[in-house]
This record gives structure tokens, sequence and C-alpha cells, in this order.
């Protein structure tokens, strides 16, 4: 007895013999058509305006892409189109990369829609990195794309758990904050994420153990810079199945600045209360968070005890915005 992907499989091979089509033909047929290939070229420069050599170059659709920084190198992962399930598509790109070469020019081919937005960036051994948002390839069809990168932005912050039996593990995420027109349009899957390393660790025979930073402001980078961005700290902890945000500060990184962002709540009032629900029945572990400022600049979060209730420090003047969070897990019916 065959099961469901065997017959599926039988049934396929049956029908390209029928047709008397080859597994190499189907490969080709969509390699053969007479659609050109999007292509995009360009030039790097470095902030003296000598070519970018060796640098690696990523183009991420803006929607169906992801790009993320870590340790000062440059990340992608997004789907590619194909035909039958099985064989790539022409132009089926969200993602490709290419290496600029010695004169700093660049190659990137098999992309999707050209009329499409995407987001282009780039590293070099934490030396060069930067980031170009909402690029339309279509426009560079008759000229390359001219970039001159910037010199590379650092910020200061005191990063760091309380102590090592603390239960909550802290988490730190740096966000690129697109142009405010193109922030109000915005999706989850336009964004551009920094991994930012908030404690040291050593390993052992063990496992992972945290070692204590000391309590000097600690630099992260680098950053592109000539962009603003949100800092959120997140908690982990064993009593919430999530991360919850207790501190995100939006700031701006000038080009070749060093900035210092204050990790910690400023002086303000307190505010008070207890989260319930429809039943009247209290309700814990729900992420609290006032955003303050027209852009949330700055937003304050705790989470609610066994009877509910929170307590928020940092508040300043000012009418807020007060959001609830608190994920569930919902079964079907039977």
């Amino acid at each position: 007895m065959f099961k469901a992907g065997r017959v599926i499989a039988l049934r396929l091979a049956v029908l390209l013999a029928a047709g008397g089509l080859s597994v190499a033909a189907l490969a080709q047929e969509d390699a053969g058509s007479k659609k050109p290939t999007n292509v995009l070229r360009g030039v790097l420069l470095r902030p003296t305006g000598e070519p970018a050599a060796g640098v690696k170059v990523v183009l991420a659709h803006a929607e169906k892409a992801k790009i993320w920084f870590g340790d000062g190198e440059v990340y992608a992962y997004g789907p590619r189109a194909t035909f039958w399930g099985f064989f790539a598509r022409r132009n089926g790109l969200t993602v490709c990369d290419t290496t600029t070469d010695a004169e700093g020019h660049f190659t990137l081919s098999d992309f999707r829609n050209p009329k499409s937005h995407y987001h282009l960036a780039f590293s070099y051994e934490q030396e060069l990195i930067g980031v170009r948002t909402n690029i339309v390839p279509a426009e560079y069809q008759d000229a390359e794309l001219r970039i001159v990168a910037r010199p590379a932005a650092y910020f200061k912050a005191e990063l760091k758990q309380e102590n090592q039996e603390d239960p909550r593990y802290r988490a730190a995420e740096l966000e690129l904050l697109p142009p405010l027109l193109e922030r109000q349009k915005e999706r989850p899957e336009d964004r551009i994420n920094f991994w930012v390393d908030v404690l040291n660790y050593e390993y052992s025979q063990w496992g992972r153990t945290v070692s204590q930073p000391s309590g000097r402001p600690k630099k992260f980078g680098p950053f592109p810079g000539g962009h603003e961005y949100r800092l959120t700290l997140e908690e982990w902890r064993s009593d919430v199945p999530f991360a919850v945000t207790v501190l995100g500060r939006k700031f701006h990184l000038g080009p070749g600045q060093t900035v210092d962002v204050a990790a910690a709540p400023n002086a303000g009032a307190t505010l008070a209360g207890r989260v319930l629900g429809k039943d009247g029945q209290p309700m814990a572990g729900v992420n609290v968070m006032v955003e303050m400022g027209a852009d949330a600049e700055l937003i304050i979060g705790t989470v609610s005890d066994g009877e509910g209730k929170y307590e928020l420090c940092g508040i300043r003047p000012g009418t807020h915005k007060l959001k609830l969070l608190r994920y569930a897990i919902r079964t079907a019916p039977g």
C-alpha cells in the first residue's frame, strides 16, 4: 500500500514519461523564456571616496524578506519562487547578494519585480557597514546606483544583569527606523534589526554561565550612521512564557558618532494599577507598557503579578498611550 507522498511522486513520474518531458527540459523551461533577468548595478565607495572592494552587498525585498545585523555582519533570508514546487524560477529571488570588485562595483540579479521596494545593506569586517532603505531597482536601469558609505556609528549604554542569581535574563534589540512617513505605513516585515550582545558569556564544562560586566557603560557597534534607532530591553522570566518589554528608547546615530543612551527610566511619576479580565478576575503575566511621545520616543514596561498588580516608574508629564500585551494558547474545540 502506497503512502500519499509516494502516490503523488508516482503520478508525476508517469505524467513526465507520458508527455515525453525530461527533468532537464523542465528545468530549462523557465530559463529559456524571453523574459530578461532583473539586474541592479551599482558602485560602493568609502567615506573618503575610494572604491570599497571585497564588501558583501545584500538586496532584500522590503515586504517578503528579512535583513538583520550581528557582530557587524549582514544577513538576510527570504523565499524563492519556484514552479512545480521544485525548479527555481527566473527572477524569483527575494534575497540576493554579491561582493564588490576591486573598483567597488557590484551586480545583483535574478530578484523579483524591479518596481517593488527593496532594502540594500552592506558590511565588511566591522570596518564598513551601511543600509539604504526602499530602493526601487527599476529606477536604476539606465544608471548605476552610487552609494557613498557613511562613517559607522556606535552607542554606549549600561546594559547589565542585576546579579547572577537573578531569574530574569535580559536581552536587547536595536531596530533601525525608516523615515517617519514610511514608518506610519510600516509592517513588521519591513524592519531591520541588530543583535546587541548585552551580557558577556563564559563557556565551561557544564555549559554557559553569565560573566558580570563592569559597572561602566559598554560601547556597542558598529551600526550604519545617519539613521534613527529604537533600543528595546526585554526580560525573559521563568513565570512568563514570552519576552517582557521593560524599556524602549528612540535615538539618532549620526555618521561617526558615539551616543550615550540611558538604559533606565529617568526620574518621573509612578503609575500603579491592576489588570482585570472581563470576568473581573485579576490577570497575571500581562506586559503593561506606557508609550510616551508622539512616536513612542520612550516606552516603559513591566509585568503584572499574581494579583494583577503592576507599577511603572519614570512616567513624565503629558498624555500617553497605555498598552497591554499578553500571550495565551488557544486550543481548538474537540
